[in-house]
């Protein structure tokens, strides 16, 4: 999972972009991301799942990714991320 920014103002927008990749094999399935307190879910399209970060409070905002797995594919988590806003 890979956040556009580390940091941005309130009144910003930042993309949370998740990238399923395996040799051989195309990813399908579902992607969940968990920003701060919310839970927003998502298909996967071409192996990417792309989630909006908007209109969040100021501080500091965990991210985190857990793509749910699929027949071919062990479900996975990745790392968390930080989110500064200001």
């Amino acid at each position: 999972a890979k956040l556009t920014k580390t940091a941005m103002k309130r009144s910003e927008t930042a993309l949370l972009t998740v990238t399923v990749k395996s040799p051989g094999v195309k990813a399908t399935g579902k992607v969940t991301a968990v920003i701060g307190k919310a839970t927003r879910t998502t298909n996967l399209i071409n192996g990417k799942a792309i989630f909006k970060i908007a209109k969040v409070k100021r501080g500091k905002l965990k991210v985190k990714a857990r793509f749910l797995g699929s027949v071919y594919l062990k479900p996975k988590t990745s790392k968390t991320l930080t989110l500064r806003v200001r």
